[in-house]
C-alpha cells in the first residue's frame, strides 16, 4: 500500500519589522523589512517575492508590508504577518508622521532608560499620558532610518525596545482607543549606549567553556549572555566585576553547542551586545 502525507503547517515569523532609508534624491525612501531565513516578502498582500525594499515610498505616506514563510515540498507558507508604518517627513520634519488635524496633545517621553536585563540590552521608553489616548505608538530614529519599535498595550505607557542600537532618538505618537485619530509627533529624545567590547577568545575545557574578551572603556562590569542560536535566544549568564576579563562557564551542558555576546555597563549606561562568539560545544 502507499500512503500519502500532507504538508506540514509552519510557525509565522515573530514580526513584521518595518523601516525607512531616505535616498539618494532627498525626495524619496527606501522601505525595508527586515529579513527572516525562509521568508517571503509583499507590499500588496498579493504579490510574494524574495525582494524585501521598495524604493519609491512617498514622504508622510503610510506603506503596509507582510512577511510569511515560505512555501516548501515538505510545508505550507506560513500566516501573514504585517506592519504598517508611516514613512517620515523631508527634512526638516524629522519625527513628523503626517497627521495635521488631531484632538489629542502630542505626548512627550518621561524616561529613556538603557538595561542590562536577563535576556538581553533593552531600552525602556515610558510616556507622559495625555488626555484621549487610548495607546502610544514609539519610533526609533537611528541615522536616516526611521521605525516603529512598538505600540504599547491599551492603556500602557511603557515599552521595551529590544534592538537597541549604540546611539538613536525616540519619538511617540498618541492613537485613539478606535485608532481613527493620531496626535502629532512628540519632542524627540536621545540616548547614547556605552560603548562595547568583544569576546576575544571562546574555549571548551574540562571544567566548563572559557570565554576571554576584551577590556571595556570605562566598565564598572560585563554582563555575559549566551544561546544556542547565533541571533537570538541569549540570556544573561553572569555579571563580573570590571576586573574580571574571563569567566568559566560550568552550567554549559555538555555535548551542546553554544554562542556567547558581552556587554560593557558604565557608571551612566550599559553598551549594546558585542557581536556573537565562534559557536563552541561543551565538552
Amino acid at each position: 500500500k502507499r500512503f500519502t502525507i500532507g504538508k506540514a503547517g509552519q510557525t509565522a515569523p515573530s514580526a513584521c519589522n518595518l523601516t525607512f532609508t531616505e535616498n539618494k534624491d532627498k525626495q524619496t525612501f527606501t522601505a525595508t523589512i527586515e529579513r527572516t531565513e525562509g521568508a517571503e516578502y509583499s507590499f500588496d498582500g498579493e504579490t510574494w517575492t524574495d525582494g524585501n525594499t521598495k524604493s519609491d515610498c512617498q514622504p508622510n505616506t503610510a506603506y503596509t508590508a507582510y512577511i510569511r514563510m515560505k512555501e516548501t515540498d515538505t510545508h505550507f507558507a506560513s500566516d501573514v504577518v504585517k506592519a504598517t508604518l508611516k514613512s517620515p517627513g523631508l527634512k526638516g520634519n524629522e519625527g513628523n508622521t503626517g497627521v495635521t488635524e488631531n484632538q489629542m496633545t502630542a505626548p512627550e517621553i518621561l524616561k529613556l532608560k538603557a538595561i542590562a536585563g536577563r535576556k538581553g540590552i533593552s531600552v525602556q521608553v515610558t510616556v507622559k499620558p495625555v488626555a484621549g489616548a487610548d495607546r502610544y505608538e514609539i519610533y526609533r530614529i537611528s541615522g536616516k532610518k526611521t521605525t516603529l519599535v512598538k505600540t504599547t498595550l491599551s492603556g500602557k505607557t511603557q515599552i521595551q525596545d529590544e534592538k537597541p542600537v549604540q546611539s538613536a532618538k525616540y519619538y511617540v505618537v498618541a492613537v485613539t482607543k478606535d485608532g481613527s485619530v493620531k496626535s502629532a509627533a512628540g519632542a524627540v529624545k536621545a540616548i547614547r549606549l556605552a560603548k562595547g567590547t568583544k569576546i576575544k577568545k571562546v574555549l571548551s575545557t574540562s571544567k566548563g567553556i572559557k570565554i576571554t574578551w576584551k577590556k571595556g572603556k570605562s566598565a564598572k562590569k560585563y554582563v555575559l549572555y549566551r544561546s544556542t542560536k547565533k541571533n537570538s535566544g541569549y540570556v544573561r549568564v553572569k555579571t563580573l566585576g570590571k576586573k574580571k576579563l574571563s569567566y568559566v562557564d560550568k552550567k554549559a551542558k555538555k555535548g551542546k553547542k553554544y554562542y556567547y555576546r558581552i556587554a560593557v555597563v558604565t557608571k551612566s549606561n550599559p553598551s549594546p551586545m558585542s557581536t556573537a562568539s565562534k559557536r563552541v560545544k561543551r565538552r
